[in-house]
């Protein structure tokens, strides 16, 4: 079984209860007396739901990234974000490690389409239900989400901080927010997502008579999917891709391109620039620089050959290259990728070299993090949609795009 990072604290009660069915899972899977494997970091919940008040989030992420680095540091082989909350920060987490991080959104979104739900109600603290990073990862996912009125969620948000954050269940308070789910329905919610962890504590299927998909439910059964991934042996050691190597003649022109076209996140390095995508990148060969050692036959400008994963259609990744002026050279094809059989569309970076977007049905997340934990043959947005998202270079130490 492989090592599963846990950031939780916010709060104790949903973490006790990840730690629950974590180990409740491993021993439902495993039998006799075999117990989850993990690495936990939890954090005061006081100071995080005062940055969460205050808007700070980039604070809040900061705390986070550091717990996720100390997580990969014990040898995690990758980190859950035991709160839907804190998915606010995602991007910065998954930026911050090279090991994957499981996203809660992309797990749940699995589960409601399988379910054949189109729509759902969503019950959450206010951050999640009225900003968008929620929501628009389910949308990603072909799903429509909607969110009680504002008198609504003011309610759900006090159940939830003032009552059960504490670890107080009130019956009351549990027809109230079942009263809420049932708008949601009315209002034509095919399912109800319980977009925090505490929620689970109060409310649960046997409640509705629609779908109810508990997230942290979802969540840990996938982490222990991906624990437990078949092919997986305990104590082999498990080479995953890290990076690959381009070269480029023109610094400016290329950190535009890749940025723009690609969504890499532009770093600087001193001598040159390397590209991020989540948890991989390509380090970049360019002007002034005389990189040590090298291949027998140097990459040269134009001389790479890069397939990414477009997490959306074929005629939307078609739509973003037409948007930035960049030519598809070939394509629509279907081509093997890393997944089975996928629908390509071939174009060019400034300097000739040929790059692939590659678009898979059935996009899953766990299968995406099985993948890029084990042997991604190129760099890829895995898990964070297409363009990759995360902290822009120059809003984390000073580099440029």
């Amino acid at each position: 079984m492989e090592l599963i990072g846990v950031i939780g604290g916010m709060s104790w009660e949903s973490t006790a209860e990840y730690l629950r069915r974590l180990n409740e899972g491993t021993r439902a899977r495993l039998g006799g007396l075999h117990s989850a494997r993990l690495r936990v970091a939890t954090v005061d919940f006081a100071p995080i739901a005062r940055m969460q008040e205050e808007g700070d989030w980039a604070a809040a992420a900061a705390v986070l990234a550091q717990e996720a680095r100390s997580l990969e540091a014990a040898g995690a082989s990758f980190v859950l974000i035991a709160t839907n909350t804190m998915h606010k920060v995602y991007d910065e987490v998954a930026a911050a490690v090279t090991i994957p991080v499981l996203h809660l959104g992309d797990v749940t979104a699995d589960a409601v389409t399988a379910s054949g739900v189109t729509t759902v109600g969503l019950l959450a603290t206010k951050y999640t239900m009225e900003q968008s990073f929620y929501r628009d990862r389910l949308e990603a996912h072909g799903i429509r989400t909607l969110v009680p009125d504002e008198a609504d969620r003011q309610a759900v948000q006090r159940i939830i901080y003032d009552e059960l954050c504490v670890g107080r269940v009130d019956p009351a308070s549990r027809d109230r927010l079942l009263g809420i789910a049932r708008s949601l329905v009315d209002a034509g919610a095919g399912g109800v997502v319980l977009g925090c962890a505490e929620l689970e504590l109060s409310v649960s299927q046997e409640h509705l008579d629609v779908p109810v998909f508990a997230t942290t439910a979802l969540h840990c059964e996938a982490a222990l999917d991906l624990a437990l991934a078949p092919g997986r042996t305990p104590g082999k050691v498990m080479v995953a891709m890290d990076h690959c190597v381009i070269s480029v003649t023109d610094w400016d022109r290329s950190n535009t391109f890749y940025s723009d076209v690609l969504g890499a996140t532009v770093i600087a390095t001193g001598q040159g620039f390397v590209y991020r995508f989540g948890a991989q990148h390509l380090n970049v060969h360019g002007p002034g620089m005389a990189p040590v050692p090298v291949a027998r036959v140097p990459v040269t400008p134009g001389g790479s050959d890069l397939c990414f994963r477009w997490t959306g259609t074929v005629a939307d990744a078609a739509a973003h290259l037409a948007r930035h002026d960049v030519a598809v050279e070939l394509g629509p094809v279907t081509r093997p990728g890393a997944r089975g059989a996928g629908t390509s569309l071939y174009f060019r970076d400034p300097d000739g070299s040929l790059l692939e977007l590659i678009t898979y049905a059935g996009n899953q997340a766990v299968a995406q993090l099985l993948e890029d934990s084990a042997d991604t043959a190129t760099p890829a947005p895995a898990v964070d949609g297409f363009p990759v998202t995360g902290t822009p270079a120059a809003d984390r130490d000073g580099s440029r795009r």
